[in-house]
């Protein structure tokens, strides 16, 4: 039988740990924080939780409901109960994810961990325990940190972890970051009762992601009273006499200064590799910008050591981490298993959600593929109107050559699901015809998707 050694349970790690038991692999796992990682305990979880009630606030407070003959009246926020339905969701899924490995006999040791040499993993506990694993193979699943940026001050700003916490509730709150994290949190903070600005170094929200669904959500969170400022940078962050923050900015590199101020700061720049337990000079194990280098099949530079998740860099997202670790342990244990990229569903869960996945317009242009693309909006959907929702659209793109379907986006509610349809018509190199042969339920949402691709065929039905 083989042994696993995995150090990391977050996405990756405990992912990979019931993979591998499933194979047949004798599994020990090692975390010395958070049993279910950062998505667990103050990321994609917590953070949904949070999400969830200010949509419903959102839409609660939306003209459309009151049409609906809905009338509440004294609508607001109990932040401390909100807190405990946040913590209450959390407990759950650990639990669920501490019962799921105890099924699957694998043995987790909550300690420091760390790559002592390949393949074998020692540990210390803060009340003198320590041990050693030696196994054929080790997995580094040592996850990921927020990124500061170096600006005088930055350490009076919150992170995203801090801020998922609910420590208050500002009446001015400066984000840093106009990406998937800080517009997740302007939402959340702006339906608490924040007023939100938001500051972007770059020319456009969400500067990694499809032009056209980025332009459509600044303009709804300008409607929403979001200030959303781009090529801004931050020059510095000091504390002010009555106790929040005084920023100092500069528009488009301007010498001259602006100065503004607000109750806190959030910064939220992205994230970077985590490796604690992982001493890659004194190891020999390779490293590119912090992040540890692997090849398609997760192998790292050291024999017998596989990595996955945020500490390889990449997509950093929970399903992604979870889909490496996969790779990882069925090519240790059956020799088989590739990664493959290009056809990551991206989500961003702001009010309302975008989300996407393949190839944008852009992209297909610049590698010199022509494109079809289909629309279809949100406001020409039956289901849609009689939820309320008719702010958003569908968007397919397909190879013009062949009408494979290489991408596509939805921005509008119920986003991240509505994606994993096209998500598959993606991954399976399916045609615009197949997904529109294919008899949608009505009245839903999935079918603006079916409408999109005969929208690029030029057989539009319902627009």
């Amino acid at each position: 039988m083989n042994r696993i050694a995995i150090l990391g349970a977050g996405p990756a790690g405990y992912v990979g740990a019931l993979r591998a038991a499933q194979l047949g692999a004798q599994v020990t796992l090692i975390e010395e924080r958070w049993l279910g990682g950062t998505c667990l305990h103050v990321g994609c979880i917590p953070t949904k939780t949070l999400v969830h009630a200010a949509t419903l606030y959102t839409e609660l407070s939306d003209r459309s409901f009151k049409k609906s003959g809905l009338e509440i009246e004294g609508l607001r926020f109990n932040v401390e109960k909100l807190g405990k339905r946040r913590d209450q969701t959390v407990r759950r899924l650990v639990t669920g994810v501490r019962g799921l490995l105890e099924k699957a006999g694998v043995e987790l040791i909550e300690a420091r961990g760390r790559l002592e040499e390949p393949g074998v993993l020692a540990w210390e506990t803060d009340d003198g325990g320590s041990g050693r694993v030696e196994a054929d193979y080790a997995l580094l699943c040592t996850g990921s940190e927020p990124s500061l940026p170096p600006v005088p001050g930055i350490e009076l700003a919150w992170t995203s972890e801090r801020a998922v916490a609910l420590p208050e509730v500002p009446e001015e709150l400066l984000i840093i970051g106009a990406g998937v994290i800080g517009l997740e949190f302007a939402c959340i903070y702006s339906a608490l009762g924040s007023r939100v600005t938001v500051v972007e170094m770059l020319d456009r929200a969400l500067p990694m992601e499809d032009a056209e669904l980025g332009e459509a959500l600044a303009k709804q969170l300008k409607r929403a009273g979001i200030k959303l400022l781009t090529g801004i940078r931050v020059l510095g962050i000091e504390e002010s006499a009555e106790g929040g923050c005084e920023v100092t900015l500069t528009e488009n590199g301007d010498e001259q200064d602006l100065r503004t101020s607000c109750d806190r700061v959030l910064v939220a720049t992205g994230r970077k590799p985590r490796l604690n337990g992982v001493d890659a000079e004194a190891l020999g194990l390779e490293l590119q910008r912090g992040a540890i280098v692997v090849d398609a099949r997760l192998r790292t530079t050291l024999e017998r050591t596989y990595a996955a998740g945020d500490c390889i860099g990449g997509h950093m997202l929970a399903h992604v981490a979870s889909y490496e670790a996969e790779t990882a342990v069925e090519h240790m244990l059956t020799d088989h298993g590739e990664v493959h990229y290009d056809c990551v569903p991206r989500s961003v869960f702001s009010i309302p959600e975008i989300s996407a996945v393949g190839c944008t317009e852009d992209e297909a242009a610049e590698a010199g593929i022509e494109v079809l693309v289909g629309r279809f909006p949100y406001r020409a959907s039956g289901k849609a109107l009689a939820g309320g929702h008719s702010e958003g659209f569908v968007k397919v793109i397909a190879d013009a050559s062949n009408n494979r379907v290489i991408g596509g986006g939805v921005f509008g509610s119920g986003a991240s699901e509505l994606i994993s349809e096209i998500a598959l018509a993606c991954r399976h190199k399916l045609t615009l015809d197949d997904v529109a042969d294919t008899i949608h339920s009505h009245p839903t949402l999935p079918e603006m998707i079916r409408e999109a691709s005969l929208d690029a065929l030029g057989r539009p039905l319902h627009i």
